[in-house]
Formats: structure tokens, C-alpha cells, sequence
């Protein structure tokens, strides 16, 4: 790891088999207003081309790539994430995944909070329907997306500030788009590798051990909005297997 500049962000990607909706994802880096530090894809053993296109690209965008790749033993989303965060060279690190498209401000916006500050992006997810109809110019002109998830919207959606300023503001970090200090990552040793195996509730545990072992807080980041291309569920989301775990975990 390279020594780190102050505000700079390395964006860490979770994949598998997901070629096309990470063609797209790149492709929205690549127009960010703020240029990553560096952008590391975390592949877990993707049998659909990813690794071969990956080689094929490497060198053309404007920010350094760099990815690794293991092989797929199921469910394991914490550790995958735990080593891309390693390899990354930011002085925060924004984890996201291959089908979450971040609008042009998303790096930018995670870039200016203090390292006390979770920073918790908005996720706005666009139905199945409406992600058949997503072509790549669409991350071109931006709006276009933005109108898709408006005319095809999904129930996963986490928005910031929808609660008026008499009531507490409740905002959610949610895997798709959430940053953190290097530093304070790190220092807790990342993600808990005791959620791999079931779907849910690694973000949201590594979120309450920064609160309570590093006094961080959590901040909504209105610049950084990432649009979710939704796709039919997995056996792994059936089970929920890492929620249940975190609920019993937050009880304690």
C-alpha cells in the first residue's frame, strides 16, 4: 500500500459474474467530477468473462485499476471486501458494488468528510424492468438513468433527509454506498468475516463498531447518489442468514 493523500478516495467494487453492469459502473468512474485515487475490483470467482475483459482494459481509464479475483466457495461478500480494501491506496475508502452506478458528484462528495464521519451515500434502486431498458449512453447523459429509476422505481431504496427537522434525522449506510477512513477501517480490522455465508448485515455491523469503538458518526452524503440495477434474487438474499445474525448482534 502506497502512503495515502489527505481526501482521497479509493472506490473498493464487490463482483460476481456481473460483466455488464460493471462495464457501466466503470464507465461512470471514469466521468466522476473527482477522480478516485484508485478503484479496486474484488472478484469472487466470476465465470462469465469479467477477468478477460478486465485484462483487456486495464490501461484505458484515467484512474489506476487494479483487481484480484479468488475462487467462488458461496457467500462471502466480508472477506472479499476485507481484501480489496488491502490492496486500495485511498485515504478513504468508498465500498460499492458492480451493479450500483454512482452519479458524477459520488466520489467527490465522499471526499470532503472528516475521518470521524461515516459517510452514508444514497442507494435508489431501479426495478428489473427498467434495467432492461438501461443502455450505455445512459451513463453518458445521466439523466436518462435518473429517469429510469423514477419511472421503474424498487422497494430497495435508501434515501437521506426524507424526515422533517422536528423528528431525528435516521440515515442508513448501506453496502451499495458508504465510506469510511482508511484509518479507522483498518483499525477494526475491517469487516467481521463471521457474516460470510449468508446474505446481510456486514455493513451495518462494521457501521456500529466505528460508532462505538472509534467515535464516528454517520453523515448522509447528498452528492453521492448510486443507482442499484436490480436483478432476480439469489438463494443467499432467501436465507438472510447475515441479517439475523447482525439483529441478534445489535441486541447485545
Amino acid at each position: 500500500m502506497t502512503e495515502n493523500l489527505p481526501n482521497s478516495v479509493s472506490i473498493v467494487v464487490s463482483s460476481y459474474n456481473q460483466l455488464e453492469p460493471l462495464k457501466l459502473f466503470l464507465e461512470a468512474i471514469q466521468r466522476q467530477t473527482e477522480q478516485p485515487i484508485d478503484v479496486v475490483i474484488t472478484d469472487d470467482g466470476s465465470t462469465d468473462g469479467t477477468l478477460e475483459w478486465l485484462d483487456s482494459v486495464v490501461a484505458k481509464f484515467a484512474f489506476p485499476l487494479s483487481y484480484l479475483t479468488r475462487e467462488h466457495g458461496g457467500y462471502r461478500l466480508a472477506s472479499l471486501q476485507n481484501l480489496g480494501a488491502k490492496k486500495a491506496n485511498g485515504h478513504r475508502l468508498l465500498f460499492t458494488n458492480a451493479d450500483v452506478i454512482h452519479c458524477p458528484t459520488s466520489a467527490r462528495g465522499h471526499s470532503l468528510l472528516a475521518d470521524n464521519i461515516i459517510g452514508a451515500g444514497i442507494v435508489r434502486s431501479i426495478a428489473e424492468e427498467g434495467v432492461a431498458k438501461v443502455k450505455a449512453d445512459d451513463v453518458v447523459k445521466f439523466s436518462r438513468l435518473v429517469a429510469l429509476s423514477v419511472k421503474h422505481p424498487s422497494g430497495k431504496t435508501n434515501c437521506i433527509g426524507q424526515y422533517d427537522d422536528a423528528r431525528p434525522r435516521h440515515v442508513e449506510a448501506w453496502g451499495g454506498n458508504f465510506s469510511m477512513a482508511a484509518a479507522v477501517f483498518h483499525q477494526l480490522e475491517g469487516f467481521d468475516e463471521g457474516f460470510d455465508g449468508g446474505w446481510g448485515g456486514e455493513e451495518g455491523h462494521l457501521v456500529k463498531r466505528c460508532q462505538e469503538q472509534a467515535n464516528c458518526s454517520v453523515m448522509g452524503v447528498g452528492l453521492s447518489t448510486g443507482y442499484h440495477l436490480c436483478h432476480a434474487l439469489k438463494d443467499y438474499h432467501q436465507q438472510q442468514l447475515g441479517t439475523i445474525r447482525y439483529q441478534k448482534l445489535a441486541r447485545t
